[in-house]
């Protein structure tokens, strides 16, 4: 195990964090104004619900990116991991697949994913009925668990140098 020195800080996490979700933050307008001007999609119905999901889950998936991080010995071996688990999760959360054929069982061990409480609570921000802010607050909560999780292991185990180095 590293030295405790190697270990990143919380605030230099913290700065990460906050560029990261910057950066996403350009990213979903430009995603959004080409969305708009090129195929006439409905910009957000529930633009709070919108904010409030993109800040949290832009900060819960860097929470979990610098976990896996953490976990794996380099950067160019962390595709595989990464493709392992992202793949299943998101057949599993109803991406590439309707629900209506994803076998119960398999729908409820995504209901405790990372990645259907974001699919589902993005749907409901862009649904033309929708009511008041636009948020699944227990789907934002499924995620802010994931989050804090991801967090705990950056916390412990990120170092500032790659493992064996």
């Amino acid at each position: 195990m590293a030295a405790m020195e190697d270990q990143v800080p919380l605030n230099r996490l913290i700065h990460d964090i906050a560029v990261s979700m910057a950066v996403s933050a350009a990213s979903i307008v430009v995603v959004l104004l080409v969305g708009r001007l090129t195929y006439h999609v409905t910009l957000p119905w529930a633009l709070p619900g919108f904010l409030i999901t993109v800040v949290v889950a832009a900060a819960v998936y860097c929470c979990l990116a610098f976990a896996l991080a953490a976990l794996v010995p380099s950067a160019s071996a962390a595709a595989a991991p990464t493709n392992l688990i992202a793949l299943p999760v998101y057949f599993m959360s109803g991406l590439f697949a309707r629900n209506d054929i994803i076998p119960e069982g398999v729908e409820t061990v995504a209901d405790v994913l990372p990645v259907k409480p974001l699919f589902e609570t993005l749907v409901l921000v862009f649904d033309p009925t929708t009511t008041g802010v636009g948020v699944s607050w227990g789907n934002l909560l499924v995620l802010v668990a994931w989050g804090a999780g991801g967090l705990l292991v950056a916390l412990r185990f990120f170092r500032r140098q790659p493992a064996g180095e």
